[in-house]
C-alpha cells in the first residue's frame, strides 16, 4: 500500500471513531463489546498488577448505540510509581498516527 494511500485510511479511521475533527460514526450497539474489553483486560491485567481497570463509553453501556470503541480506563489508588511497562516481555501496540 503506498504511504499517501495508508495516510487517507488512518485519516478516515480515526475520523470513524471520533478521533481528531471529523464526523463520528455511531452505530447500533453489538452485543461482542463486553467480550471484546474483557479480553482486553486480560491482556492489560499483568501489564498493571493490583490496577482496577474499568470499560467505559458509550460501547459499556448495552444497548445505547455508540462508536465501535472499546474504552477503558485505569484506576491507581496510590502515588507509588509503577515499574516500566517495557521489557516484560508482553507487548501490546494500539493504533497511533505518527504525524
Amino acid at each position: 500500500m503506498r504511504r499517501q494511500d495508508r495516510h487517507s485510511a488512518a485519516a478516515h479511521e480515526r475520523a470513524r471513531i471520533g478521533a481528531r475533527d471529523g464526523p463520528i460514526e455511531i452505530v447500533e450497539y453489538d452485543p461482542s463489546w463486553p467480550a471484546f474489553y474483557i479480553a482486553e483486560c486480560e491482556r492489560l491485567a499483568p501489564l498493571l498488577p493490583g490496577v482496577r481497570i474499568h470499560h467505559i463509553g458509550s460501547a459499556a453501556v448495552p444497548g445505547l448505540a455508540g462508536r465501535a470503541v472499546i474504552d477503558v480506563i485505569a484506576l491507581v489508588t496510590t502515588s507509588t510509581p509503577m515499574p516500566p511497562l517495557s521489557g516484560n516481555g508482553l507487548a501490546i501496540s494500539y493504533p497511533h498516527d505518527s504525524t
